[in-house]
């Protein structure tokens, strides 16, 4: 009977502490698994802090990107206009160079220039333009550094705005908006000597001699005969 009690009571005491042992188990457990949840979570609400930190960080970046790629696409488009306008106006001036006979002369400026013929170079000067109906009338001095006299002498005149700036187009659909007209004068040019002579331009008004280009050609010409 001792003995079966004292069994007893020993399987009793074991339970009790398998029992406690477990609860102390399960509360370790439960709290570990609290104490992970709540690391768990602060790791997710930092991550989610940093989502939204990034994501205007990222859409500014996006932006100043593409600013940075349309400033340089303009600066790019503007380099290439600017190339192409230069390379019009070089092409424009050796299309203009081809004919070394024809001048570019101010109507509004007594300045004579050289102006090159079929004979041999010459000179010219506006001396001044005076308004007629429907047009102008350049009064011309030409001069005659040569020894020859010559006659029939033939000018030819082609007026309009001067192109660039706001007038800025094709070199073709200038060249066609220009006026012109052709002149001949049948008096005597002298050697040595300014010989005066007059031109109609018509239709013109002073406002549309911006540009004045002038091309001179000679018929005929007097020397002297030499005696032995």
């Amino acid at each position: 009977m001792n003995l079966s009690k004292r069994g007893s009571k020993m399987f009793s005491l074991i339970g009790l502490f398998v029992s406690v042992l477990m609860v102390l188990l399960f509360a370790s457990d439960s709290a570990f698994s609290q104490q992970s949840n709540a690391a768990l979570e602060q790791r997710i609400g930092a991550l989610e802090d940093y989502v939204a930190t990034i994501q205007p960080t990222l859409v500014e970046l996006s932006n100043n990107l593409n600013d940075s790629i349309q400033q340089y696409t303009n600066g790019l488009e503007s380099s290439l206009d600017e190339y192409s306008k230069k390379l019009q106006q070089n092409v424009d001036q050796r299309l203009d160079g081809l004919n070394s006979k024809t001048i570019v002369i101010n109507p509004f400026s007594k300045e004579y220039q050289p102006i090159q013929t079929n004979t041999g170079t010459f000179l010219i000067a506006v001396e001044r333009v005076e308004p007629i109906e429907g047009g102008v009338r350049l009064h011309l001095n030409v001069g005659n550094p040569n020894y020859a006299d010559y006659q029939n002498i033939k000018l030819k005149f082609f007026w309009g705005r001067h192109r660039g700036g706001e007038y800025a187009i094709s070199y073709d659909q200038w060249r066609r908006s220009l006026q012109g007209a052709e002149f001949t004068f049948r008096g005597r040019i002298e050697k040595g000597k300014w010989n005066a002579m007059a031109a109609d331009l018509v239709p013109v008004n002073q406002g549309q001699l911006s540009y004045l280009e002038c091309e001179m050609s000679v018929s005929s010409i007097e020397l002297g005969v030499g005696r032995n």
